[in-house]
């Protein structure tokens, strides 16, 4: 893809079993994925689905790139991600053009550069490497969405546990592939990103997207509070405010509609470190809020978030 500007395609690669014990980070997802497009040797290039898939060396040129490109799509699709600790957060927004196929939206958390996962021949560095497709492999079935209606999909995923780094994923090494229920293979959280694609049933590629990442810690509110991050944003059910926090203060939190009632309020005496609030919002109407946050002196934090239903 050299040559190639990186905001025009969207790329994920799928470990593999083989050669060998296999790559430590092919996980049952990955096999899923590579068994979807018939794959049956390594390296292999897929391009939108359908448009090609074979060797990247057997035929792949920026001629075939930009022949693929040509091809209109039939979704628009976008969305934003933040990362808080080991836990992801995702929306997404995807409007049909065209009637697909049985559509699916698929969204995958990679990370960009790996190297604990070199073997024995030869490569030492790996890009967009998948770690997790959310909610699974199968994807989400987008299919009743009427055509030039815009949809929501919220999405979140936590990394349990510890790194470890299987030591293959071919036969005998089957069983020790990582067990996303109880531990990780992120090598930095800090490479994580998140892309998404809508896919018909015919394998083909309506739209795909590189997602957004937002921030989601303010530094340096007060002398008293050092930081604060609210998370996920938007929520379908709780939002949850941390604090970091210098010294010991009392803190006024609170859920503002944009007509400017509040909805919700917690005044709670915070301790010096780390501390998190937590607001229900499960009865909460579909739509914007603002968070408005004082310390004792009233210095004052707001931020926008969205509950989505």
């Amino acid at each position: 893809m050299e040559g190639i500007p990186k905001e025009e395609y969207v790329k994920i690669k799928y470990q593999w079993y083989f050669p060998g014990v296999g790559d430590p980070y092919c996980t049952d997802e990955s096999v899923n994925r590579t068994a979807y497009y018939g794959v049956n040797g390594v390296p292999n290039l897929v391009i939108d689905g359908t448009y090609y898939n074979d060797h990247p060396q057997g035929g792949f040129t920026t001629a075939t790139f930009n022949a693929a490109k040509a091809v209109p799509a039939t979704y628009k699709l976008s969305g934003t991600y933040v990362i808080v600790g080991q836990d992801v957060h995702v929306n997404i927004k995807y409007t049909p053009l065209e009637q697909g196929t049985n559509a699916r939206l698929f969204v995958a958390i990679i990370e960009s550069e790996t190297e604990k996962n070199k073997m024995t021949n030869g490569e030492t560095k790996f890009y967009n490497v998948m770690k997790k497709m959310l909610p699974n492999d199968q994807g989400t079935d987008i299919s009743s969405t009427a055509l030039n209606t815009e949809a929501t999909t919220t999405l979140s995923f936590k990394f349990e546990g510890e790194y470890r780094l299987p030591p293959g994923s071919a036969g005998p090494y089957v069983s020790q592939r990582i067990n996303h229920a109880t531990e990780h293979s992120v090598e930095s959280f800090d490479n994580l990103k998140v892309v998404a694609w809508v896919q018909g049933s015919d394998k083909a590629v309506y739209q795909a997207a590189n997602l957004t990442k937002e921030t989601t810690a303010i530094d340096h509110v007060s002398n008293t509070v050092q930081s604060v991050s609210i998370y996920p944003n938007p929520t379908q059910s709780d939002i949850n405010i941390k604090f970091q926090m210098s010294e010991a203060d009392m803190i006024n939190a609170s859920i503002v509609s944009l007509t400017g009632k509040v909805v919700k309020n917690q005044q709670v005496q915070l301790n010096k470190g780390t501390n998190v609030i937590t607001f229900d919002t499960n009865e909460l109407p579909s739509g914007a809020y603002n968070i408005i946050i004082f310390d004792s002196k009233n210095n004052s934090f707001a931020q926008r978030v969205s509950v989505v239903k």
